[in-house]
């Protein structure tokens, strides 16, 4: 397998909504999809283009409609909620390292971090995947989450 190693120049994107409780919006809520692919390459089946509809364009579509329902509620939740579009996921979570290196919201008063990546379009689901939360705080509150029967 040959590989080669190259620079990039790539951002992060962030859209920010704050919070309306006047000490709780110190506090974020952080929710996270990657933006980027593996972009253009040797052609599989003529196509140079290395598509990501569904490794990355469905979580970077589910939070934006969550910012934009976010936005839109009145009254605002009481934290501040900051949504991260990470770049560079493909090429070793670098765009996710930089955030974590540099958060707008210092981590000790980030309350949780959901990041989206896949949603399949093969219509409902019935099962949700929650790594990591078990070894939070926020572990609680997903035991408390409604099971698919109910």
């Amino acid at each position: 397998m040959d590989s080669a190693l190259r620079d990039i120049v790539t951002t992060n994107v962030v859209g920010t909504v704050e919070g309306s409780d006047p000490v709780l919006k110190n506090e974020a809520v952080v929710l996270t999809a990657h933006w980027d692919h593996l972009g253009i390459g040797e052609a599989v089946n003529n196509d140079r283009i290395y598509n990501g509809a569904v490794d990355n364009a469905t979580g970077c579509a589910m939070l934006l409609e969550m910012a934009r329902a976010w936005a839109s509620l009145q009254p605002k939740p009481k934290r501040t909620a900051l949504f991260v579009f990470v770049t560079a996921e493909e090429s070793g979570l670098l765009g996710s390292e930089y955030y974590a290196e540099n958060p707008l919201i210092p981590a000790g008063r980030t309350v949780v971090n959901l990041n989206f990546d896949v949603c399949y379009p093969f219509g409902r689901t019935s099962d949700v995947v929650l790594d990591g939360a078990d070894r939070t705080t926020f572990w609680p509150v997903v035991r408390r989450w409604p099971s698919s029967s109910t």
